[in-house]
């Protein structure tokens, strides 16, 4: 976990964030910086894995701050997601979990053509989970 964290304060001291810890303690506030930024970017296959190490890791630790959850290493080998980290979190309004593959979310993201917006693709994001079905023994 440390590494993680330790990783997204270096993507936020390598944006000029004025505050880099901010990207942790204040994922919703970092959103709007992030979302210009991304916004034009083109993403060569070099930088790829790169940038969405760094996305995901902010996507997974925004979506503990908006829901409630962990990241976990899933093991059902029923599952999609099986081998993958993963956040389990949980629906508003419900008691159910859902996993949610922050990496997939954030290479889908990166895939899109500029100009393109993290807020908004967060929102579609935030949709899915929230009418997805749960997933059993999450």
């Amino acid at each position: 976990m440390r590494e993680r964290l330790d990783m997204l304060v270096e993507f936020a001291e390598d944006l000029s964030f004025d505050v880099p810890t901010s990207i942790v303690s204040d994922p919703e506030a970092a959103l709007l910086i992030l979302d210009p930024f991304l916004v034009g970017q083109t993403v060569g296959e070099e930088d790829f894995a790169w940038i969405v190490s760094r996305l995901a890791a902010f996507v997974g630790e925004l979506l503990i701050c908006r829901l409630g959850g962990f990241w976990l290493l899933c093991t059902q080998t029923e599952s999609r997601f099986h081998g993958r980290f993963v956040v389990d979190v949980r629906v508003p309004g419900d008691q159910q979990d859902v996993l949610v593959d922050p990496f997939e979310v954030a290479a889908t993201f990166v895939l899109q053509p500029p100009p393109r917006s993290l807020v908004d693709h967060l929102a579609g994001v935030m949709l899915e989970i929230t009418s997805a079905p749960p997933t059993p023994n999450a």
